[in-house]
């Protein structure tokens, strides 16, 4: 091999390196996450929020009822509550109310005080027990107050009512909520002459609506009602099922 095609090759060889080195070194990630951190900097945006509540009939009420039973040993209390308490709930059941929306909600007992001189003494021990019933044919929801109350209950904590799938009433406040946060959104854009990009971040920032309370009377004495001929009037109304999200546009 003669000297000038050596030194040819040899020149083309360097050339060669040289590119790639040069193309290897164009790329650099450090310099591009600076660079998309400039962007994030320089990004202009329109947060928004958007709210929709959308009214529904209740399916499904929720009554919480007990008894309680005072005797002078702990033991009197309790076998006196079971008592009562066994009659309400087998009257419950007999209602049509399935056993497995029949709960226990809270059972206690204490004891009973008297002062004097600043001196306490125990006089007794009471006892309590409180169910709560899930009615699926809200329109019994009084029928079971007042079977409840006719057996021995003398508790109420109140009624809720709700729905036993809310699902669908809460996608259809979402679907309005995230309509109300858009049209904010466009009049903002039109206000500062603008156009908006596609949502770069959505936020659900709720989730749906629960069940409502109605008719409430916290440990109302139901011995009063016991002479009462007429049913429990007890209204469910609708309840709200809410939606908000949160959305932020690009411009």
């Amino acid at each position: 091999m003669n000297t000038n095609l050596k030194k040819a090759i040899a020149g083309s060889l360097a050339l060669v390196m040289l590119v790639g080195t040069v193309a290897f070194g164009g790329f650099n990630p450090d310099i591009a996450k600076a660079d998309d951190a400039a962007a994030a900097l320089n990004r202009k945006t329109i947060t928004v929020s958007g709210e929709a509540k959308v009214k529904v009939a209740p399916d499904i009420a929720y009554v919480n009822v007990g008894v309680r039973t005072e005797g002078k040993t702990a033991v009197a209390a309790q076998q006196a509550n079971a008592q009562k308490m066994t009659a309400v709930i087998d009257a419950i059941k007999k209602a049509g109310i399935d056993a497995k929306d029949l709960k226990t909600s809270n059972y206690y007992v204490n004891q009973m005080y008297t002062y004097e001189n600043n001196t306490s003494k125990v006089t007794g021990y009471e006892a309590t027990n409180t169910i709560t019933v899930k009615v699926r044919d809200i329109t019994k929801t009084g029928d079971i107050i007042d079977i409840a109350s006719k057996m021995g209950s003398n508790i109420t904590n109140g009624v809720t009512f709700g729905l036993v799938d809310e699902t669908a009433s809460y996608n259809e406040a979402l679907s309005i909520a995230m309509k109300n946060a858009q049209g904010k959104a466009n009049a903002l854009a039109t206000v500062v002459g603008v156009q908006l990009d596609k949502p770069s971040r959505i936020s659900e920032d709720s989730y749906g609506g629960g069940a409502q309370p109605m008719y409430s009377n916290q440990a109302m004495n139901m011995k009063a009602y016991d002479s009462v001929e007429s049913a429990t009037p007890v209204e469910s109304g609708d309840i709200e099922i809410t939606a908000r999200v949160s959305v932020e546009y690009q411009y």
